[in-house]
């Protein structure tokens, strides 16, 4: 098994808990990483985002965003809730990624896999009419300790 480290761990804490671990690797045409710098070239998979649909509370669903060219998937723990995909924080993220949430295909995961539809229509049925982009907010960009 081969692992990326994320920008959590860095690259000197995530090998002495993980072994040894990449930036990225690529396999069959896709660019696997973990995502908080977003590249324009080819097809992705990162995981950075964790995406999940709120529920209320503190519960959420894990879900995927899968589009031609980039594919988000949700956290592979249960500690981290992870960033509502109708809030404006994640069409913000995919906006980095030039895609709009037309572009995305929203799968839950929990056990089984559920089709969603479209991010644009999970957006326009959570806030009724297209919301405005708003508020812009900021991105950090984490380095990996070296």
């Amino acid at each position: 098994m081969e692992l990326i480290a994320g920008n959590h761990e860095g690259r000197s804490r995530g090998v002495a808990v993980l072994g040894a671990t990449h930036e990225c690797l690529v396999r069959d045409d896709w660019l696997l990483m973990h995502g908080d710098r977003p590249t324009l070239n080819g097809r992705a998979i990162i995981g950075h985002l964790h995406p999940s649909i709120h529920l209320g509370g503190d519960e959420s669903v894990p879900v995927f965003l899968a589009s031609d060219r980039l594919i988000v998937v949700p956290a592979l723990t249960p500690y981290s809730r992870g960033l509502d995909v109708r809030s404006n924080d994640c069409m913000f993220a995919l906006e980095a990624w030039d895609l709009r949430s037309k572009d995305m295909k929203v799968v839950a995961a929990s056990p089984r896999l559920f089709d969603l539809g479209k991010l644009s229509a999970l957006r326009s049925d959570h806030y009724g009419a297209a919301p405005s982009s708003g508020r812009r907010y900021s991105r950090k960009f984490l380095q990996p300790d070296r």
